[in-house]
C-alpha cells in the first residue's frame, strides 16, 4: 500500500489539475469573465450632437437621434445642460460637453 500511494497521490493531482483546466459544462453561454470584459467594451457609447433648439426658452436637442430635454437620460448619460451652442451630459464619472461646432473656431470660445 505504501508503494503505491505515491502513484495515487500523482493520480489525483493530475486529475485535479485537469479538472480545473476545463471549464465548467453547466455555465450559461456568455457569462464569465471574459463575458464581463466584453460587456465593459461594449458599454463606450459615442454621443453625436445632431440639433439644439430654444424656443419660448425651453431648450432641447437631438443626440443620437434621440429628443433630449435638461434632465433626461441617454444610453446611460443624463443631459445636464442645454444652451444654444452645447449640451452637456454626465456620462459614468466623466461630463462630456457637445457641440455642433466642434473643428470650427467658433467652438474655442
Amino acid at each position: 500500500m505504501i508503494k503505491h500511494s505515491p502513484v495515487i497521490f500523482l493520480a489525483l493531482v493530475t486529475s485535479l489539475w485537469s479538472a480545473a483546466a476545463v471549464s465548467d459544462p453547466m455555465r450559461p453561454p456568455g457569462f464569465g469573465p471574459q463575458a464581463i470584459e466584453k460587456k465593459a467594451v461594449k458599454a463606450r457609447v459615442n454621443f453625436r450632437l445632431q440639433q439644439i433648439q430654444v424656443r419660448q426658452g425651453v431648450a432641447s436637442a437631438i443626440v443620437n437621434g434621440q429628443l433630449v430635454k435638461v434632465g433626461d437620460t441617454l444610453s446611460g448619460a443624463r443631459v445636464l445642460d442645454i444652451t444654444p451652442e452645447k449640451v452637456v451630459i454626465k456620462y459614468g464619472r466623466n461630463v462630456k460637453t457637445l457641440s455642433l461646432l466642434k473643428g470650427t473656431k467658433h467652438a474655442q470660445k
